[in-house]
């Protein structure tokens, strides 16, 4: 230890709270909005590998059994303009 402030070059396991929105789909041709149900995607309910260092926080989210929180971030378009891609 020199008794400077040095950087310590590693990456936190945790940061701010990512936004959450709901996410929908608009069908021009129905004139219909369809909601996207994020509690249907496979894996939601899956925690990060990080938490098996921490039995006792891996123990209470489990008992918490949240869904993680999803942000649909972009939607990419093939060229015809018929199918759609969302990114979350």
């Amino acid at each position: 230890a020199s008794g400077y402030t040095e950087d310590i070059h590693g990456r936190t396991k945790v940061g701010e709270p990512l936004p959450t929105s709901e996410s929908f789909i608009y069908d021009q041709q129905r004139d219909t909005v369809y909601k996207i149900h994020h509690e249907q995607i496979t894996g939601i309910k899956d925690l990060p590998d990080y938490l098996k260092d921490y039995p006792k926080k891996l123990e209470e989210a489990k008992k918490k059994n949240e869904d993680r929180k999803v942000s649909i971030s972009a939607t990419l378009w093939n060229a015809e303009g018929t199918i759609a891609v969302a990114m979350a």
